[in-house]
């Protein structure tokens, strides 16, 4: 069945789209993009994409910046060292249950909420910002492990 002018100009959106979040907000290199594709649809090229493998790869990297509220920890964006060292503290202070929420989004704003820092992501954040902020996750996951540690020292004295 062709495809009408419609769902062209549909199906373009949707690559375009894909394609501008790869590049201007993810910053994945087509390395990086074509391996993603490769494992989610078998494809190497977002042109020999369905629509509805279209609408789902720009769902998916809607998530992965953070721009849904399904992000999960699984949705790690692909991004310098400094972003990725921060999701992966953000996500072990929620596996020991000291983060609540664990997406990119509940992140942006715990990020917002510190002194002298306002941006929209923290994939965003400059050099200086990024380490300001690993420094306190990392000093608040050192008092939560310790926390835990003193709380299992003092449970296992009373048994």
């Amino acid at each position: 069945m062709a495809m009408t002018k419609k769902g062209k100009a549909w199906r373009n959106s949707l690559i375009r789209k894909a394609k501008t979040i790869q590049n201007q907000t993810l910053h994945m290199s087509d390395d990086e993009y074509q391996t993603m594709l490769s494992d989610r649809y078998g494809k190497t090229s977002t042109a020999h994409l369905s629509i509805d493998e279209l609408k789902d790869l720009c769902s998916h990297l809607d998530i992965l910046t953070g721009g849904s509220p399904q992000a999960t920890k699984k949705a790690a964006p692909k991004v310098d060292p400094q972003a990725k060292m921060i999701w992966a503290l953000w996500q072990e202070l929620h596996e020991i249950g000291a983060v609540r929420d664990p997406s990119a989004k509940a992140l942006n704003a715990f990020i917002n909420n510190l002194r002298k820092i306002t941006v929209e992501s923290y994939t965003w954040l400059d050099r200086h910002q990024a380490s300001h902020v690993i420094e306190i996750l990392k000093q608040w996951l050192k008092r939560v492990e310790k926390k835990t540690v003193t709380i299992n020292t003092e449970g296992s004295e009373h048994e």
